[in-house]
This record gives structure tokens, C-alpha cells and sequence, in this order.
């Protein structure tokens, strides 16, 4: 599996979500986390920090570079799972990990800023999505238990935007705000991966002035 996480959007938990499936993959095979964020380097600073302790199955690589993709694609043969990392605001350093991905996925927090948001991010993915076949999803995070914000989030990325929606969510939690420094216990997100290893995907990333997300099995 070889995910890229990432969004136009600043602050949607895109490290946390990229460390945590990282780490949740490395359970079932050799997986390698790539740092393609040039202004925070944020997964490999985390797996510095731990040292020692970090986990020997999931190599942390900083590869926040224009030849990000030839990068991947060599070291890729040595690993059974791929994730990328991506920071905000950098289109040609996301689409360039898109180009080597099976799936992106998209954290958004259920606020009205981070959904209005989505379609850029999806703009991008439907032109790649033209000449390299690629999955797509929203992934919600953050999300707060007895809200409506979830609920209200999933109506507008599913009903208004037309956009692919996972039905697992992440919650705010405090032990994620803690996480970093640390090796996290990846459960909620192993929901995340269960999902998109057994429930059909879009089998291109829609563009979000269409409505219309087409289907296919993941």
C-alpha cells in the first residue's frame, strides 16, 4: 500500500494521521514513512526525538526535494508499505507524492474553513488522477464525541462537495496532542486502514464541480 497524506490545508492533523498509519502498517510489514514537508520536517523530527525506541519496521526518510518521486520509486522496492507525509501549501511537492501513490487521503477537521478547502486539494488529485490512476478519500479528524459536527461535516463533504468520505473518523483526543515525541499506540487508526483495505474506493479522484465520485474496488 503506498498512501500519500495530504491537503492544501494547514493544521489537519496530516502528520499525526501519517505517523499513526505509518506505525499501524509497520505491524504487518516493512513500511517506509516519507517526510516530504521542506518547512517543518515534522514525521522525522518525531522519529528523532524517540531515538532508539522508535520502531525498527517503519524508516522515517526526509525527502523533501523536486526529485521527491525518483526518490520514492528507488527506495520503495525495499518496503511493503509506502506513506507520505506532505505539508500545506506546496502543490507541486503534493502532487509529485500523488504520482507515487496508490491513495491519498485527506484529513479535514469537521470546521467550516478546513471544508470549504477540500475541492482544491481534489482539483489537484483529478489531474493527476489523468494520467496515474489514483484512489481518494476525505478522512475526518479531530472530531469531537457528542457534536454535530461530524454529522454536519459528513453532509457537506458527501451531499454539497460530492466528495469520497470515509466512514472511520478520529477523534480529539489528548493523547494525540502528546503523541509527538513518542511511538503512539496506531489503534484508531488501524480502523482507518481496515476500511480501506476491505471497502470500495473511488477509483478516481472526482472533480468536486462534477458532484459525482465514481466507483471502483480498491
Amino acid at each position: 500500500m503506498r498512501i500519500t497524506v495530504g491537503s492544501l490545508k494547514g493544521g489537519v492533523a496530516k502528520t499525526t494521521t501519517s505517523v499513526h498509519l505509518a506505525l499501524a502498517l509497520a505491524q504487518s510489514g516493512r513500511t517506509l514513512l516519507v517526510d516530504a514537508d521542506p518547512e517543518q520536517a515534522s514525521a522525522f523530527r518525531w522519529s528523532e526525538r524517540v531515538g532508539e525506541h522508535w520502531p525498527e519496521g517503519c524508516v522515517v526518510a526526509p525527502l523533501a526535494s523536486r526529485d521527491l518521486a525518483r526518490r520514492v520509486v528507488q527506495m520503495a522496492v525495499d518496503y511493503e508499505h509506502v506513506v507520505i507525509d506532505t505539508g500545506p501549501k506546496n502543490p507541486a511537492m503534493l502532487r509529485s507524492a500523488m504520482t507515487v501513490s496508490d491513495l491519498l487521503l485527506v484529513p479535514c477537521a469537521p470546521r467550516p474553513l478546513d471544508l470549504e478547502e477540500l475541492p482544491a486539494t481534489f482539483e489537484l488529485a483529478a489531474e493527476v488522477d489523468v494520467t496515474h490512476p489514483l484512489h481518494a478519500a476525505v478522512l475526518l479528524v479531530m472530531v469531537r464525541g457528542g457534536t454535530r459536527a461530524a454529522a454536519e461535516a459528513r453532509a457537506m463533504v458527501t451531499e454539497d462537495l460530492g466528495l469520497p468520505l470515509l466512514d472511520t473518523v478520529t477523534h480529539l483526543r489528548e493523547s494525540y496532542s502528546l503523541a509527538y515525541g513518542t511511538v503512539p499506540d496506531p489503534a484508531e487508526y488501524a480502523a482507518v486502514l481496515a476500511e480501506l483495505s476491505q471497502t470500495d474506493t473511488p477509483s478516481s479522484a472526482p472533480s468536486p464541480t462534477t458532484g459525482a465520485a465514481e466507483k471502483g474496488t480498491s
